[in-house]
């Protein structure tokens, strides 16, 4: 059985210029990471807003592997 865990946005609107799962994706434990939208620049308009869904063999190796997922956001009006 596998754990899932959504990465969510911290921003209420904002635009997603780069993602790094690259450290998640190597995490003990973790089977996969798959972002909700694979093409990029990535829109956020909403807070909680779902960015990649982690799968891992226990829910606590699937958030941790979310802690190493790296944004680079860009949230000016």
């Amino acid at each position: 059985m596998l754990h899932g865990y959504f990465l969510r946005s911290h921003f209420p609107a904002g635009v997603i210029k780069k993602i790094d799962t690259s450290k998640a994706e190597n995490y003990p434990g973790v089977k996969a990471v798959m972002l909700v939208q694979e093409n990029l620049p990535m829109v956020i308009r909403f807070a909680g807003q779902e960015i990649c869904a982690i799968a891992a063999e226990t829910l606590h190796q699937a958030r941790q592997a979310a802690q190493l997922i790296t944004i680079e956001y860009d949230t000016r009006k």
